[in-house]
């Protein structure tokens, strides 16, 4: 009967988030104008997110994990066999979520509809998905890379330290087989659609 509650708890969390309006921040108005005018997404890598983004922004430690086994340090990057590429959005839509991502704003009406347009674009074009979600970001009081049970090391690209929790984020992720893309860190998309997905804010 827990389980039942638990998982039904669950669903009904993801339902809400799918229905929530979120929101995407940019620095510059011309890049918002190429997602909005030329209907192109940019994806970008997890292991770049740990070194291209400002002091105030950056989390060396993201999808990285370390544990200990029968006295030897294990080092990883959570990627599975598959490179993880996200497209990071925010539940807020205030001046100080602006003033740290960029004041040029769109909405995402249907973020569901825009993770299967994404993901049918993709491989529409030549990557192998593995997977793909929509996860919201959970922050916690002690860094996944230094938690010592190897079982907290599961979907580690989703977590973050409790110091970034006021940007309330929200990412679609989407596991690409690498093969000739694993030195890519950004994937830039035209998606057919986009525009009954997104709205200028």
């Amino acid at each position: 009967m827990i389980d039942t509650r638990i998982k039904s708890l669950k669903k009904n969390h993801c339902r809400d988030l799918k229905e929530k309006m979120l929101y995407k921040h940019y620095p510059q108005p011309e890049v918002k104008s190429i997602v909005l005018n030329n209907n192109i997404l940019r994806l970008g890598s997890l292991t770049s997110f740990q070194s291209i983004e400002c002091t105030s922004r950056i989390d060396r430690s993201e999808g990285r994990y370390s544990y200990n086994n029968n006295g030897t340090n294990i080092n990883v990057l959570n990627t599975s066999g598959s490179d993880i590429f996200l497209y990071c959005m925010t539940k807020k839509n205030d001046q100080a979520i602006k003033e740290k991502f960029g004041a040029f704003s769109i909405s995402i009406n249907n973020v569901e509809e825009l993770r299967l347009s994404i993901e049918n674009t993709l491989k529409k074009i030549g990557f192998e998905v593995n997977y793909s979600e929509v996860k919201e970001v959970q922050y916690l009081d002690q860094p996944s890379h230094e938690r010592d049970n190897w079982k907290d090391f599961v979907n580690t690209y989703s977590h973050k330290p409790l110091s970034f929790s006021q940007e309330n984020e929200v990412r679609l992720v989407f596991k690409i087989d690498t093969g000739l893309y694993l030195r890519s860190n950004f994937i830039d998309i035209k998606i057919d659609n986009l525009n009954n997905i997104l709205s200028h804010c």
